[in-house]
């Protein structure tokens, strides 16, 4: 009597189930709940003629404290400039001593700590380092604004030492005596930072760990004291610039810090409306000879859903990631596809490094115009639809 009574319960249980599926299916393949939508189908961009066109462009962000690295040098198509400014705190003892000029600037130097590099860590690379005139904000610098800094062409800095570890230099003491009377008093004037500009000789970009660059001053009253101070960055950023590098017409490309992104198109149209994407792989193929990578990166790409390719606008709600294996970058972007199914409307793929404001990074590859079918851009989607 019990099992009876437990089996007419599971049947109940079994029969609303059923109802409540069949009163409020889900939107997703809702239409694949009929009979005539279960045949599973496969396209391939490589065997079916399936359309597709890539193209790439740069434009420049500011690298500021969020990054890994704040950059100088020059290599390869780029270069990188590095911004600072101090934060200033005397006490008030040496404050009165700075402004009646009872205390001296003895020695001023400042240390950087560097951990990255892009190009061959043993080639060479220097710097100028440069008063800035005028208001800057970390946000707010790239490429286009440094005309606008009013730096001043005397070079600050001396004594240049160079380390895998550790770069050091003596910075100019009247400069810095003038910093410490602006803190002491905002009235006699406002001090902008300083600019880190790479010599043309540079042959290699060093990234430097932010909010550790240190500014050593040793301060002295004659017959009172002698006082070593330090003080650190309240302000900094990197400027990237640079030019499109010259590859081969078959390559699309991808960089870090510059920027540079890649836009890619499939033409899916052959894949019928009402349809449920169950899988679509994406395969791009690495230029290893074109490709320039620094001392450490991410060994990946990021594929965003392009809403508006005029205007370089993408779905910020979600990312799908690329892993590298071997010489191939590889990821399921079924979400994408069903949306261009779904909506109608497809506008392509942005390619990107996983990291915009990460090292300088450049990945060359196989675009839309490769000779060999076989390099391209490789979209095999599995669907199901109507038999």
């Amino acid at each position: 009597m019990i099992y009876k009574k437990l089996l007419l319960l599971l049947i109940g249980i079994i029969a609303i189930t059923l109802y409540s599926c069949s009163e409020n299916p889900v939107s997703v393949g809702i239409g694949l709940l009929k009979n005539d939508y279960l045949n599973v189908k496969e396209i391939d961009s490589y065997a079916d003629s399936m359309k597709q066109s890539s193209s790439y462009a740069k434009y420049t962000i500011p690298i500021t404290g969020s990054a890994s690295s704040l950059l100088i040098g020059k290599a390869a198509n780029v270069s990188g400039s590095y911004l600072a400014e101090f934060s200033i705190s005397l006490a008030d003892t040496i404050e009165t001593d700075i402004l009646d000029g009872a205390a001296v600037v003895t020695y001023a130097g400042i240390s950087l700590y560097p951990n990255y590099f892009f190009s061959d860590s043993t080639r060479s690379m220097d710097f100028t380092v440069n008063r800035i005139s005028y208001d800057w904000t970390a946000a707010g610098v790239d490429a286009d604004s440094i005309n606008a800094l009013g730096l001043i062409k005397a070079d600050l800095s001396s004594n240049r030492i160079f380390s895998d570890s550790l770069v050091t230099f003596n910075l100019d003491k009247s400069y810095v005596l003038n910093i410490l009377k602006y803190a002491s008093d905002s009235t006699l004037g406002i001090d902008h930072g300083i600019y880190f500009n790479p010599t043309s000789n540079s042959q290699k970009v060093v990234g430097f760990t932010p909010s550790t660059t240190t500014l050593q001053v040793v301060i002295v009253k004659p017959g009172d004291y002698i006082d070593t101070l330090s003080f650190l960055t309240g302000m900094e950023s990197s400027i990237v610039s640079g030019k499109l590098p010259v590859v081969s017409s078959e390559d699309m490309l991808v960089q870090a810090g510059l920027v540079i992104n890649s836009r890619l198109l499939f033409n899916v149209s052959a894949i019928p409306p009402n349809t449920l994407i169950n899988y679509a792989n994406l395969t791009l193929t690495l230029d290893t000879v074109a490709t320039i990578v620094g001392s450490n990166y991410i060994n990946a790409l990021t594929v965003l859903l392009l809403t508006d390719s005029s205007a370089r606008a993408y779905d910020s709600t979600q990312t799908i990631t690329l892993s590298r294996s071997g010489n191939t970058f590889q990821g399921n972007i079924a979400a994408y596809v069903q949306s261009w199914i779904d909506k109608g409307v497809n506008e392509g793929l942005l390619i990107q490094v996983t990291s915009q404001i990460d090292g300088l990074e450049l990945f060359a590859i196989k675009g839309s115009n490769a000779a060999s079918r076989a390099l391209r851009p490789r979209l095999q989607i599995t669907y199901t639809g109507k038999k």
